[in-house]
């Protein structure tokens, strides 16, 4: 059930990677970034155009920060869920399924599924029309 449950939890938390779609949060954070170096290293602008500008990238990354708080807190949530379930219905104990899942073979197994995974994902969908993978 250790198996079982340790999978359960790796399933959820792709998916969940997948549907917050943290990862264009966080390019957009890189991009505010970017584009805040480019306004205060820019030498046409003004102090007063230069602080503006700063002043709404500051917004903007707080909000972007509040984003990925709750993404990164769904995230967990969700990896959290199926271990916590086993642990009440006496099926595996919490600290077994967490000793298993910190296993050196069981991470590196995880992560060459993974990538195999993503390959895999990311060569079908370049193949459909319309596709933006």
């Amino acid at each position: 059930m250790i198996v079982g449950t340790y999978l359960a939890s790796v399933v959820l938390f792709s998916l969940a990677f997948f549907f917050t779609r943290i990862s264009r949060t966080i390019s957009q954070v890189l991009s505010i970034s970017r584009d805040s170096f480019l306004t205060i290293t820019d030498s046409g602008l003004d102090d007063d155009a230069k602080e503006k500008a700063v002043q709404r990238a500051a917004i903007d990354m707080l909000r972007q920060f509040g984003c990925l708080l709750f993404k990164v807190a769904a995230i967990g949530l969700a990896t959290l869920m199926p271990p916590f379930v086993a642990d009440a219905a006496n099926l595996a104990s919490f600290k077994d399924i967490s000793s298993f899942s910190l296993r050196w073979d069981v991470l590196l197994v995880t992560t060459i599924a993974a990538i195999a995974v993503s390959v895999m994902w990311r060569g079908f969908t370049s193949r459909m029309p319309n596709s933006s993978g």
